[in-house]
């Protein structure tokens, strides 16, 4: 469950009794997962939250370590079904 207040978000993680504090940058990646889009979209989303160029290699490294740190954190489990084929 995620929760915003002013720039940041608070994150319950209620299957392991945790809360996480997520920037406004990781709050919205986390609302883009949860509409199940692959890495490539969740960059192409930040990116027009920002209005930003999707092609950047900031927003895409900005987004693979967010997902990285949730991964770490047991919040999110890559779905290979939605993993971007490597180009």
């Amino acid at each position: 469950m995620l929760s915003r207040t002013g720039d940041e978000a608070v994150l319950i993680d209620e299957k392991r009794g945790r809360v996480h504090v997520l920037n406004h940058t990781a709050a919205e990646v986390w609302q883009l997962c949860e509409g199940g889009a692959t890495a490539r979209e969740l960059t192409g989303g930040l990116a027009d939250v920002y209005g930003l160029d999707a092609g950047s290699s900031s927003v895409h490294d900005d987004v693979e370590q967010i997902l990285a740190t949730f991964r770490e954190l047991g919040l999110v489990v890559p779905d290979p079904a939605l993993v971007d084929p490597v180009a």
